[in-house]
């Protein structure tokens, strides 16, 4: 069904109503009404304009608030259908037998609505649509919808139907959404070819002779490369589709009506990052199966969504999306989304708070580990355990260390007995940004140093561990020269011989010619004024500060605390820590003891104060950027600060 000028025809009065009856006061409608209700409008009649006039309708297409109104009016057509799905007077479709039904889908001025083929629903449904065009001022495009009926109906009657609702049969061999065929068959060239002619016609009506190298690098970069994103989100592009999408994209960056020819530079030279020389061009094959993995993940992660229930109800119903069995009926969107499921369960890691979603020897939850566990040998009945939740003690608020003991090695009993548990919360899932995980996506990649080649290079290895570079510290008295005599980039890319003492003379050569420098030049010393910090005593009368201070070292942390009233003094505690995995973890679980404490005292009105700006945010934000492995911490800190 399609809308006919949705924005254009929404009339103000109902969608005031459509506000106050969601619970918006009576202020933030008026607001709203205001925003809206400021339009004038004047007509060009024969050259000169008419006398101003104000609409009854219409919101502003562009304008930021626009869409959330027009979500919150259609809203109102959704409940109805809902309800009529509800007292049954319309019944919704499955795709299989445990999925839930769906009555309707919205997607903007388009709407799918489903119901059995029977002329008291579609009456029913017709009945729907008049009133709500009635009531909002839409009218409805009955020559652009179209309704798709089962092939097992009789012809005759499929008219009938057709007739009533004044609309065409939908000719599923012609129709296309968004640029594709509603189904795509088995023979896939056909159906993605089109997205190859969309780009050839965009692209032929542009002049290239008429356009510098930049504004053409601009248009690949920014309008050729993302043309097809929508589809690719969903759909795996075939590689010949690829392929000729790369080549129309190459003729017209290179201003050639052919390919054949010689290219002093190739197409996988351009299309690399900037700054490994190429002009940033995406690889359209890479980006295709980054968009899948993040439509994959969403599935993954949000398992309230619609786009999760229904796969989830067809296609794993056991909750075990990552050992899928082959279907004859799997649709090629579902196959391409599948196809990343792998990637993101090879490169995620679970954060355990009730542990009812993990399987223990399936899914990698084992912070340290990058596989999923396995058995202790001669353990016993290993497999009857199932999920990680069966670990944990009867109380559910610790790990069971006998049973841990019995069916895991030492190495991956310590691992586990290190993690904390938090049962009041859900099971999630998380990236984990590690750096093989990172090299893993760089082919044929050479990570040693460019010195020694003994070890990976990273930054600490560059700076203090290199069997080359410690001499250098060494000859040069540890003073650290600026990056412009770059001996490291004169290695890889110059080729050039760099030995311990080429670096000591070229580096005291320079730090000669800077200190040379430096003694001309006059020194301003700009005298800066000492700020002495005192504590600031809290307001009297029943409330307390409490200063808190965390160290880290070595895998272990110590916090200390201070509770003091508008007099100096209350009370003080010191706590240790044995298991800290840095120094951000010492300070969440310092604020977790101190805001228990506190709730042991029974205080009410109580100051927190803290040098961990990091901590601080995550507490008193909603978005934060802490470390994933404590968010649970920080929600049930949150939830302790309700009892003050």
């Amino acid at each position: 069904m399609d809308i006919s000028k949705a924005f254009d025809r929404l009339e103000w009065v109902f969608l005031i109503e459509v506000l106050k009856k969601f619970g918006f006061c009576e202020k933030f409608c008026q607001l709203i009404s205001e925003c809206i209700s400021t339009t004038q409008i004047e007509i060009v009649i024969n050259g000169s304009p008419s006398t101003s006039f104000k609409p009854t309708s219409g919101i502003r297409q562009g304008d930021p608030l626009s869409p959330d109104l027009f979500f919150l009016a259609v809203k109102a057509f959704s409940r109805n259908l809902y309800y009529c799905e509800v007292t049954k007077k319309l019944t919704g479709m499955k795709i299989s037998r445990s999925a839930p039904k769906i009555s309707h889908h919205l997607f903007v001025d388009d709407c799918l609505l489903f119901c059995k083929a029977n002329l008291d629903q579609t009456r029913k449904l017709l009945q729907l649509i008049e009133e709500f065009s009635l009531c909002s001022g839409r009218l409805i495009n009955f020559s652009k919808s179209a309704v798709y009926l089962s092939k097992n109906m009789i012809p005759s009657y499929c008219q009938i139907i057709s007739g009533t609702l004044q609309v065409r049969q939908l000719n599923l061999n012609d129709e296309k959404y968004l640029g594709l065929p509603f189904f795509i068959g088995r023979n896939k060239k056909i159906p993605f070819s089109i997205l190859v002619d969309k780009m050839d016609n965009r692209l032929s009506k542009w002049r290239c002779i008429n356009m510098s190298e930049a504004s053409r690098s601009v248009t690949v970069r920014n309008v050729t490369n993302v043309i097809h994103a929508h589809h690719m989100t969903s759909f795996k592009l075939l590689e010949t589709t690829i392929n000729k999408k790369n080549s129309t994209q190459q003729k017209f960056w290179r201003k050639k009506k052919t390919n054949k020819v010689r290219k002093l530079v190739t197409w996988k030279s351009v299309n690399a990052p900037k700054e490994d020389g190429g002009l940033g061009f995406r690889d359209l094959q890479i980006f295709n199966r980054a968009l899948l993995a993040k439509s994959a993940w969403r599935i993954c992660t949000d398992q309230t969504s619609i786009c999760s229930k229904y796969p989830q109800a067809k296609y794993f119903p056991n909750g075990d999306m990552f050992n899928l069995k082959k279907c004859s009926s799997t649709t090629w969107s579902w196959t391409s989304i599948s196809s990343e499921l792998n990637f993101i369960q090879k490169y995620s890691i679970w954060s355990i708070s009730n542990g009812h979603s993990i399987l223990i020897w399936k899914h990698n939850w084992v912070q340290g580990l990058d596989v999923p566990p396995t058995p202790r040998i001669g353990a016993i009945d290993a497999e009857q355990y199932k999920y990680v939740f069966h670990l944990f003690t009867p109380d559910n608020k610790r790990w069971n260390s006998a049973l841990i003991l019995s069916l895991f090695e030492d190495s991956t009993m310590r691992l586990i007995l290190s993690m904390s548990v938090y049962p009041q919360h859900e099971d999630k899932m998380d990236i984990l940004p590690t750096r093989d995980k990172i090299t893993y996506a760089i082919l044929n990649g050479d990570f040693s140093c460019s010195f020694c080649s003994q070890m990976n290079e990273t930054a600490t290895h560059y700076i203090l561990e290199c069997s080359m570079v410690k001499p250098v510290w060494f000859g040069t008295l540890g003073i650290h020269a600026p990056t412009n005599i770059n001996l490291r980039c004169d290695k890889i890319f110059k080729d050039s011989i760099t030995t311990t003492e080429i670096s000591i003379q070229k580096y005291r050569k320079y730090i000669s010619y800077y200190v040379e420098i430096s003694r001309k030049k006059p020194v301003n010393i700009h005298k800066q004024t000492r700020v002495n910090l005192h504590w600031s005593p809290p307001p009297p009368y029943g409330d307390f500060t409490l200063n808190i201070d965390c160290s880290y070292y070595n895998k272990s942390g110590g916090i200390g605390l201070i509770i003091r009233n508008f007099a100096g003094h209350h009370g003080s505690k010191c706590i240790y820590l044995a298991d800290s995995s840095s120094l951000e973890h010492a300070e969440c679980s310092g604020l977790w003891e101190d805001v228990k404490w506190v709730k042991e005292l029974e205080l009410q009105e109580v100051y927190f104060e803290l040098d961990s700006k990091l901590v601080v945010d995550a507490v008193n934000k909603e978005d934060y950027n802490i470390n994933w492995r404590f968010h649970n911490l920080i929600k049930d800190i949150k939830n302790l600060f309700q009892f003050f």
